[in-house]
């Protein structure tokens, strides 16, 4: 078992590095030469520190956030990618002062008011400090998990099993 980027991962199914992987897919492209099956939707949320003033607003629009600075996942990471985009779309560069793989490490960068974080409400939700979580308006923030592998492929016997079983729970 390995845990990378999406990106990444997509990349060693496709070079047979890896059978199975568990990926968000952001841009078509990203799934060439892949089956995707998808697991589980969950919508994005801004984090931010629980006195922060738009803390009780319903619901966000991206654009809400351009005199934000935030705290992100890597280059390539799916989510700050989709947050890229829709920034872009909303006519702004985010200000990104921190960068970190770990979603506790964000939220927690988040909850001392050192930046905006987009994380899955799950994340957002998790135990650990106090923040607020606010909604953000559109489907680019809707976060697909999926079940990918590259198509074609023979598989090991355990990951053939894995994929059967996944396959059936999934088409019931």
């Amino acid at each position: 078992m390995r845990e990378d980027l999406s990106v990444n991962l997509a990349a060693e199914l496709r070079e047979d590095r890896v059978d199975i992987g568990i990926l968000t897919i952001v841009e078509p492209d990203d799934c060439r030469g892949l089956e995707v099956r998808p697991l589980a939707v969950e919508r994005l949320v801004a984090v931010l520190p629980a006195y922060h003033p738009l803390a009780t607003t319903q619901q966000l629009a991206v654009d809400q956030l351009r005199d934000e600075d935030f705290v992100v996942s890597p280059p390539g990471a799916t989510i700050r990618t989709a947050v890229l985009r829709a920034a872009a779309d909303a006519g702004f560069e985010p200000r990104i002062v921190f960068e970190s793989r770990e979603v506790t490490r964000i939220r927690a960068f988040a909850a001392a008011g050192l930046g905006i974080a987009i994380l899955p409400r799950s994340d957002a939700a998790s135990p650990g400090p106090q923040v607020a979580y606010v909604e953000l308006v559109g489907e680019q923030f809707d976060h697909t998990l999926s079940l990918c592998w590259r198509d074609r492929r023979r598989h090991s016997p355990a990951a053939r099993a894995l994929l059967e079983h996944a396959r059936d729970a999934l088409d019931s």
